[in-house]
C-alpha cells in the first residue's frame, strides 16, 4: 500500500512539473481573445519562435523575422484567410503596408511593455547562466508571461499604444479588420476616438 502511495505521488508530481507552460500561455491567449488562430495553433508557431527567443531575446529584428516565417509556415489551413486579410489590411492602410507598420510599432510597442520584456529577458538570461536547458528556462518564461498578461495588461498597453502611435487612418483599418482576428469587445482601445 505504501508503494502504491509512493508511485502515486511521483505521478503526481511529475505531470505538476512536466505542465507545458507553452500550451497555457496559448490557452490564455485564446481565452483573451485571439480568434484567428486556435490554442494549439498558437503554441505550433511558438515552439517555433522559441529557439529565437531563447537565443537572442533582445535581438527585435530577428524576433519579427523569425516570428513572420513561424506564422507563415505554420498557418497550414489558415494560409488563404491570412493571405485575404493582410491583402484587405494593405489595401485599407495603402500606401502604408502593415509589415512595414509592424517594424516601425516594435520599439513602441516594447517601450510600453518594457517592465515585462526585461523581466522575461532577465529571467532568460539568469536561467541560461545556470546551465538550466533551453526548454526549461522557456517554461518558466511562460509562467512569468502567463502570470503577467491580464486583460487589464492587454487593454491598458493596447489603448496607451493606440493613443500613441496609430493614425486615424490607421486606427480605422484596424478597427475594420481586427475583429477578423481578435475579439475586440471589451477593450477600450477598441472604441477610441483618434483624430
Amino acid at each position: 500500500m505504501r508503494s502504491i502511495a509512493t508511485i502515486l505521488l511521483a505521478i503526481f508530481i511529475s505531470g505538476a512539473v512536466s505542465t507545458d507552460n507553452r500550451a497555457a500561455m496559448s490557452a490564455k491567449a485564446v481565452t483573451l481573445g485571439v480568434t484567428f488562430y486556435t490554442a494549439a495553433q498558437i503554441q505550433t508557431i511558438l515552439q517555433c519562435i522559441d529557439p529565437q527567443i531563447f537565443a537572442a531575446p533582445t535581438d527585435t529584428t530577428a524576433l519579427i523575422t523569425v516570428g513572420k516565417n513561424c506564422i507563415i509556415n505554420n498557418s497550414g489551413s489558415k494560409a488563404l484567410a491570412a493571405l485575404s486579410l493582410y491583402t484587405n489590411i494593405n489595401s485599407c492602410l495603402n500606401p502604408d503596408d502593415i509589415l512595414t507598420l509592424a517594424e516601425g510599432w516594435a520599439t513602441p510597442f516594447l517601450k510600453l511593455t518594457k517592465t515585462l520584456t526585461n523581466k522575461i529577458v532577465k529571467n532568460l538570461k539568469a536561467c541560461k547562466k545556470a546551465g538550466t536547458a533551453q526548454e526549461a528556462c522557456l517554461q518558466k518564461m511562460y509562467v512569468t508571461a502567463k502570470a503577467a498578461i491580464t486583460k487589464a495588461y492587454v487593454n491598458k498597453i493596447c489603448t496607451k499604444f493606440v493613443k500613441q502611435n496609430l493614425s486615424a487612418k490607421q486606427y480605422a483599418c484596424a478597427i475594420k479588420y481586427a475583429p477578423q482576428v481578435v475579439t475586440v469587445t471589451g477593450y477600450k482601445c477598441a472604441t477610441l476616438t483618434i483624430t
